[in-house]
């Protein structure tokens, strides 16, 4: 092993000690579930064996790649999700707006959402963030825009949308489960809320990434139209890409503008890794699809995120981001 893999491998194992400890927060004696496919299977059993040295007791439970972000679990999975009081979930694709992970949740138990994982997420600067420090921001956020009655989005690449958030809440998810009944995925730290499906219009140009394995980090925008709360147009060099990605989930609901996510992490980049490039501080997250993990009325096996660069958000009239920049308020925090 190469000095710079040894390295590597060291920074790895300091991530996996914040995501079980610190992130998951986890407990001896508590009942814990690792989701695993073929591809994660290390990982898996390095986090297997990390709960099972602190006295949880732990299960590993294999699942074949699934097809979208969103979908169900297999049936033997989600009994063992059942039994668990803490579910690592190292799918490639995400299961955390499945019925299963909402059902989790609902008994308040805990879910570390890890798609797309791998040692070089865990060795990464994001994974050594102070995940505690970005409570309060998130938090503070949250309250912010659970307030609020009307959401506007402006970025210099040309997005101008309008959201109506009355009577939603918003979910502070600053990469740490600090309390039952959560949903965690460092090192994505954001702050999220579904807006009211049918109301949001304009335009969005996504500058940023879509962290789906066929795009990533984008070479150029790609736009999207919207009406009546449904994206009804695409645009742009990769749109047709992004087009057969929603045509194969079979559903309209599948279009709908669900989710405004703003990243806290200020360690992270965008490096085309999902939960990184959500969690990047200053950027905005549009999710589309599925969003009642979140709060939302839409159930649909179907949620992709859509990052765009340097954005200004005003809630009712009220500017919280500029260009990227937070106000004093929701100022991300540090590194541990």
């Amino acid at each position: 092993m190469t000095p710079d893999s040894s390295r590597h491998r060291s920074d790895a194992e300091k991530g996996i000690e914040t995501l079980v400890c610190r992130c998951a927060g986890l407990k001896a004696a508590q009942r814990v579930c690792v989701i695993y496919e073929s591809a994660t299977r290390e990982l898996a059993e390095r986090i297997h064996q990390r709960c099972l040295s602190l006295g949880a007791e732990s299960i590993l439970a294999e699942t074949p790649p699934l097809l979208h972000h969103g979908v169900e679990p297999p049936e033997d999975v989600r009994r063992n999700m059942e039994q668990a009081d803490v579910v690592f979930g190292l799918s490639i694709m995400s299961l955390a707006h499945s019925r299963a992970v909402r059902e989790l949740i609902g008994r308040n138990g805990s879910y570390l959402s890890l798609p797309q994982y791998d040692w070089n997420v865990l060795s990464r600067p994001a994974m050594r963030t102070d995940f505690q420090s970005l409570i309060a921001p998130s938090q503070a956020l949250a309250e912010t825009l659970s307030r609020g009655t009307d959401l506007e989005i402006r970025t210099p690449a040309g997005t101008q949308l309008r959201c109506r958030i009355e009577g939603r809440c918003a979910t502070p998810a600053p990469g740490c489960c600090y309390k039952g009944g959560m949903i965690a995925s460092p090192p994505d730290a954001e702050t999220n809320i579904p807006p009211r499906e049918e109301f949001s219009e304009g335009v969005i140009v996504v500058d940023g990434s879509i962290p789906h394995p066929r795009l990533g980090v984008l070479d150029s925008p790609i736009t999207l139209h919207v009406r009546g709360g449904l994206v009804k147009r695409m645009e742009g060099k990769q749109a047709r890409v992004l087009e057969e990605i929603f045509a194969g989930t079979d559903s309209p609901l599948a279009y709908t503008i669900a989710e405004i996510g703003i990243g806290l992490n200020p360690n992270a980049r965008l490096c085309g890794n999902m939960l990184e490039d959500e969690g990047v501080a200053g950027t905005v997250h549009i999710g589309i699809g599925a969003n009642a993990a979140l709060g939302g009325a839409i159930v649909v096996p179907f949620h992709l995120d859509h990052v765009l660069l340097r954005p200004t958000v005003r809630v009712d009239g009220r500017e919280i981001i500029c260009q990227g920049r937070f106000d004093s308020q929701t100022r991300p925090g540090k590194e541990s």
